[in-house]
């Protein structure tokens, strides 16, 4: 499988993720300048539909789509709400969104870093493809195969064993292929394909696939449907080289970068002692300037460490974790400052490649600043609204026990408790957007017609 360079280590080292609104959309026919559904002035079109519904991957039920155009609308009641309460020009949000633009920032940085160290340091000799090729034996191979398209697989297997038929009359693979394998199958594998004999048997872990030179196996059957494989005259030794050179060099590269990492961790020194403090006490007692970590001249204080523990866990994870947690976390914080001030202090951020992209993904990041404070306005108004107390839930089981029966059974409290939850959840969040609703005198118009 091809790899992006250093896509490895970076997903090691990084601990950091920007999460905003999550966007999910699928496609269907009707005009993308139909509207669906407006919320005073602010309009939703179809096509807005379409880009939220495409990352579920499959078509909605209709039902599911109607949830999605909620969605869609309460958004657009959250940001009036936030515009009417000025959280636009929230300073501690705006800090909040430059914090992570900056950690999106280093992401890059150490991605440029890491891909230029490898160029500098990183040579590929014919020692190192033959080495590969000693370890992985590589094969020219040609499939024919045919999916399962429904669950009865009778028609499937009689036509591959056609296609084995006329095989074993002697027709040409190349010529069944084409006859028996649908085109969209076929493409773009028009030609025999390098690949790994132990790929093939890790395929097929049941069947013998030791296959000669121009023998072909009998039909093989799969969970997606048969396949029919033919070994071919094996690769030159320029072929195999083309085809295994980003899988050579990303293995010399990441076994460079987990050199560089490792030696660099190694000069990092902990403050344990700092450390159990930072866990153990509050806030006020603690001053921002105690030093967690060092490298060098480079110091990691705890007002730094802080700024991660808030973003990514809450205060009750946190009161959870002991110091062999925090110290867990806290080297890959530091792992990551320390990277980024080497990264700048050896000029990696005046690249050009850096600049460039850089500039791109800032451009793309200040886009999202809209839905950066929609999600603010979410996780510190709406959701502690919501939140539903162990009180209510067992409020609610007990007045309610008719609703959970089974073959006359009453259902414990504990395997509902998360559907009770849920339900109450659902109806607080319905309950404080229908006050916002008429606190601001919103007008919602919605076209579920046309979904």
């Amino acid at each position: 499988m091809k790899m992006k360079r250093s896509s490895k280590i970076l997903t090691i080292v990084l601990i950091l993720v920007c999460a905003f609104l999550i966007i999910r959309n699928n496609f269907i026919k009707t005009s993308s300048k139909q509207v669906l559904a407006m919320v005073n002035d602010e309009v939703i079109y179809f096509s807005d539909f379409q880009e939220q519904e495409k990352q579920f991957g499959s078509k909605l039920l209709k039902e599911e789509k109607y949830l999605l155009l909620q969605e869609m609308i309460d958004k657009k009641i959250l940001k009036i709400y936030a515009e009417e309460n000025n959280f636009f020009d929230d300073p501690k949000i705006r800090e909040s969104f430059d914090w992570q633009k900056n950690e999106v920032k280093t992401v890059l940085l150490l991605k440029t870093m890491f891909e230029e160290k490898s160029k500098q340091n990183v040579q590929i000799f014919d020692e190192d493809y033959q080495e590969y090729i000693d370890e992985n034996s590589l094969i020219k191979v040609m499939i024919i195969f045919i999916p399962f398209e429904d669950k009865d697989t009778t028609k499937v297997k009689k036509k591959i064993y056609k296609a084995y038929d006329k095989l074993e009359s002697g027709a040409e693979f190349e010529t069944v292929r084409k006859k028996f394998m649908d085109k969209v199958y076929r493409k773009p594998y028009t030609e025999p394909e390098i690949v790994k004999s132990k790929t093939l048997k890790r395929m097929f872990p049941k069947e013998s696939i030791d296959l000669l030179i121009g023998e072909y196996t009998k039909p093989i059957a799969s969970s997606y449907g048969y396949y029919i494989i033919k070994r071919y005259d094996d690769p030159e030794f320029d072929e195999m080289k083309e085809h295994i050179d980003n899988e050579v060099r990303s293995q010399k590269e990441g076994a460079l970068l987990t050199e560089y990492l490792d030696k660099f961790k190694l000069r990092i020194n902990f403050y344990d002692i700092n450390l159990k403090e930072f866990l153990m006490s509050d806030e006020s007692s603690f001053h921002n300037e105690i030093i967690i970590a060092t490298y060098n001249n480079y110091q990691l204080n705890k007002e730094t460490v802080k700024k991660y523990f808030d973003y990514f866990l809450s205060k009750e994870q946190i009161n959870k974790m002991v110091l062999k947690d925090i110290k867990e976390i806290a080297k890959q914080i530091a792992l990551q400052e320390f990277l980024r001030n080497t990264a700048i202090e050896e000029h990696y951020d005046t690249t050009s490649s850096f600049i460039s992209q850089w500039k791109v993904q800032k451009q793309e990041f200040e886009n999202k600043w809209d839905d950066f404070v929609i999600s603010e306005v979410f996780k510190n108004v709406v959701s502690p609204e919501i939140k539903v107390t162990d009180e209510e839930i067992k409020a609610y089981y007990q007045g309610n026990q008719d609703e959970f029966y089974e073959n006359g059974d009453l259902i414990p409290l504990s395997k509902v408790r998360y559907e009770i939850n849920a339900k109450l959840g659902k109806e607080k969040q319905n309950r404080w957007f229908e006050k916002v609703k008429q606190d601001y005198n919103i007008e919602i118009e919605k076209y579920e017609k046309y979904l």
